[in-house]
């Protein structure tokens, strides 16, 4: 076999058997029955969201831009939204995971490229004792859409010992 046909072969079998690869697997994605459990209270002044950086609780107004983040949602009232909010230890279960691109809303930043929008990974939750708290989001700002989301092992370094992920698989 001619060189160059070897050569063609050889980047076609590359191609097809890397596109069996993806991006999207369990290491950026957390599967359905997968379970984030709450190992200290979390509580935020008010609002409707707790935001986790470097392992710890941090308002949403001092997360650090470059470096990746969580934050949970709960559903709350407009009379709520002016108490202080607490998401009390539990296990919560993974409805499911999904990626999409956000809007960033820090105050005089700027970002190179596209400057409103983030990928961002949503991991909708679950739990009948604490059935307000809605989803976990994690991110960095300042990253492009094309630079990827944050894998499985960030997140659970940006929450530390506050918040522990388990893995279920099927």
């Amino acid at each position: 076999m001619p060189k160059v046909l070897k050569c063609f072969v050889t980047l076609i079998v590359m191609l097809v058997f890397s596109g069996c690869a993806s991006t999207r697997t369990p290491v950026y994605r957390l599967p359905a029955g997968s379970k984030i459990e709450v190992a200290q209270e979390l509580s935020a002044s008010g609002g409707a969201r707790v935001s986790i950086q470097y392992g710890r609780v941090v308002p949403r107004k001092e997360i650090m831009v470059i470096d990746p983040h969580c934050q949970f949602f709960l559903y709350r009232s407009p009379e709520e939204m002016r108490d202080p909010l607490v998401i009390q230890t539990g296990t919560f279960t993974v409805k499911r995971t999904f990626e999409r691109q956000d809007y960033a809303w820090a105050e005089g930043v700027q970002f190179a490229g596209d400057p409103t929008r983030y990928p961002t990974t949503i991991m909708e939750l679950h739990s009948d004792q604490q059935p307000k708290v809605n989803d976990l989001r994690c991110a960095i700002w300042g990253t492009t859409f094309a630079e990827g989301f944050l894998t499985i092992n960030q997140m659970q370094e940006v929450l530390g010992d506050l918040v522990k992920i388990t893995i279920v698989t099927k």
